[in-house]
């Protein structure tokens, strides 16, 4: 063999070598990138389902109970929000549910101060079960993306 059919040879088993060392890495990147990203979905699923729970505890209860349930499941689904504002790279997609959910929060402190300056009157009542539902609802879908995976 002269050296034209050795450099014929070697060069095509280097190139395919370090076309499979590239591409090896960059799927080993991506493993990686979806590992932690199911890492942040498996948290914030964490967080969805206690937020979810804790409603539940409101609607089950009654009376000073039940306003203490209710503190608890504000500041539970308040923790869905700020763990999304600081994973909101990874979490982009829950982008226009946490949009709503920010809107439906601020509705609910408006809604809240009247109650707290004022005796109870039944339209900010009603306007409150609203957001709350509203807000039930959006923790839902969220819990439904994070469980299919779709963040």
């Amino acid at each position: 063999m002269n050296t034209k059919d050795w450099i014929l040879l070697i060069v095509p088993i280097l190139c395919n070598g370090v076309i499979i060392f590239i591409l090896q890495k960059i799927f080993e990147r991506k493993q990686l990138s979806i590992s932690e990203k199911y890492r942040y979905v498996s948290v914030m699923l964490r967080k969805v389902d206690d937020a979810l729970a804790l409603f539940i505890k409101v609607v089950q209860t009654t009376g000073h109970d039940q306003i203490s349930w209710l503190y608890k499941f504000i500041n539970s689904y308040s923790n869905v929000f700020y763990y999304y504002q600081q994973n909101q790279e990874l979490l982009k997609s829950l982008k226009s549910y946490m949009d709503e959910l920010a809107n439906e929060d601020e509705k609910i402190k408006n809604n809240k101060d009247k109650l707290e300056n004022t005796k109870i009157d039944f339209e900010t009542k009603v306007c409150m079960e609203s957001s709350f539902r509203k807000i039930y609802e959006l923790l839902q879908s969220i819990q439904n993306d994070c469980i299919n995976y779709k963040v």
